[in-house]
This record gives structure tokens, C-alpha cells and sequence, in this order.
């Protein structure tokens, strides 16, 4: 049985119980043990008779049950408070009147539990169809990138800088060690696979088949090798700009 499933027999029995409440109160007072008036037990199942409709009515939400767990808890204290008047007899009454009732609000609890996961979940993966309805991806073409007319000329400039830079930091330090953005240098042998099947807004430029290749980073930077610049060099690094 699932939560929606266990919902509707609970609605069903909220219905059935109130309807009994509702017809014959002086009946359940004396079963149950009660110690409250015909019309207190009337407006319990005017209640439960309204929980049973909202459940039944919406049987995947989890607010009706949950509204239901209420009606428990109110039941319960009512209980709870008779426990201690009458007789022997009618105390062992309303003893497993609040034992049958602990169980129903049990059940309760795990279906609203559970309906309230599932709507959160509902409303997850409707988002994620929202985010990926409203993704638009960019074929490529030769059209999306334009480069400059002197494009070329800024890389070599670029090149040129950092070559200056390295070699620069080489000179003051006599050690070769990386020029800016200090970090630790390490070797990764990697592969990479472009896999079959890719879907057509993701299978352009590289990945536009399946291939596979090596690629080993790490190497040269500048006329230097890659290395750390430690707090000593960075205390330096006036030094650099004045030689550079």
C-alpha cells in the first residue's frame, strides 16, 4: 500500500468514524468510555467527517492528514484527561480507546510523512524539467566566435610579458620558480574519452565523436620551469619589478 493508497483508507475512515459520532454519541461515550457531553462527541465527528471529505478529495496532499494528526492529538488529550475519572471499568475503556487512537495517529503521521516527501520531490524534478526546458544550448558554428583582427599579435604580447616575467623572478632568485599566482606543481597522466551517444546540442567542436586521447600538463612556463613561490619570494617581488 502506498502513502496515496493509505490516505484514502484513512479518509475513509475518518468519514465512516465521524458519521458514527455524529449519529450515535451517547453510544460511543459510554464504548469509549467518555466523560463529555452528547454534543462535545457531535462536533469530533463533524470534524472527522470534514477530514475524511479533504482527504478524499485531495488524496496526495499532505495537508489534510496532517490536519488529521491534529484531530489525534486534540482526541488524545481528551483521553488522557478522562484516564483519571470514573470507575475501574470505564478507566480500562478509555485505556484502549487511547491505545487504538495512538495507533490511528501513527498511521497518520506516516502518511503525511510520506505524501510530504513526495510532493517535495514532485516539486524537485518539476523544477529541474523547468531548468531544462528552459536551457538553450549554442550550435557552433564559425559565427560564434569572431576573432580580432589582431588577435595574434595580443598573444605574442601576452607570451612575451610572462617569458620576461619568469625570467625575470630566475635572475633575482637563481632558482627557477614560477613568476605569479603562486601554486604547487604536480604531474597528471590523464585520458580523455568522448563517448558514443552524446546528444546532438553536446556533440560539436571536441567532443563531435567518439576519441580518445592522452595528456600529460605540467612543463615549461616561459624559459621556467613551473614551481611555488614560497613568502620569502613574495617579500621580494619589489625586487622583480625593479629588474624587470
Amino acid at each position: 500500500m502506498n502513502s496515496i493508497q493509505l490516505g484514502r483508507f484513512l479518509g475513509w475512515f475518518s468519514l465512516g468514524l465521524g458519521l458514527a459520532e455524529m449519529a450515535a454519541p451517547r453510544r460511543l461515550m459510554r464504548g469509549l468510555g467518555l466523560p463529555v457531553s452528547p454534543a462535545v462527541v457531535g462536533l469530533f465527528g463533524m470534524r472527522e467527517v470534514g477530514a475524511g471529505l479533504a482527504v478524499l478529495t485531495y488524496p496526495g496532499s499532505p495537508g489534510p492528514v496532517w490536519a488529521r494528526v491534529g484531530g489525534d492529538a486534540l482526541d488524545l488529550a481528551v483521553l488522557a484527561a478522562a484516564l483519571g475519572q470514573g470507575g475501574r471499568r470505564q478507566r480500562s475503556r478509555t485505556l484502549v480507546s487511547a491505545v487504538a487512537v495512538l495507533g490511528v495517529t501513527a498511521l497518520d503521521i506516516a502518511c503525511a510523512a510520506a505524501l510530504t516527501r513526495r510532493q517535495t520531490q514532485a516539486a524537485q524534478t518539476a523544477r529541474r524539467t523547468r531548468i531544462r526546458q528552459s536551457v538553450r544550448y549554442v550550435p557552433y558554428t564559425d559565427s560564434v566566435e569572431t576573432p580580432a583582427a589582431d588577435e595574434a599579435e595580443v598573444i605574442r604580447g601576452i607570451i612575451q610579458a610572462m617569458t620576461r616575467e619568469s625570467q625575470t623572478v630566475a635572475a633575482c632568485d637563481s632558482k627557477t620558480v614560477r613568476a605569479s599566482h603562486a601554486k604547487s606543481t604536480g604531474l597528471l597522466k590523464g585520458e580523455l574519452r568522448v563517448l558514443d551517444g552524446l546528444p546532438p546540442a553536446l556533440a560539436q567542436g571536441l567532443p563531435h565523436s567518439p576519441a580518445r586521447s592522452g595528456w600529460t600538463p605540467g612543463g615549461a612556463a616561459g624559459t621556467c620551469r613551473r614551481g611555488m613561490i614560497t613568502g620569502s619570494h613574495r617579500r621580494r617581488r619589489r625586487t622583480y619589478r625593479c629588474g624587470a
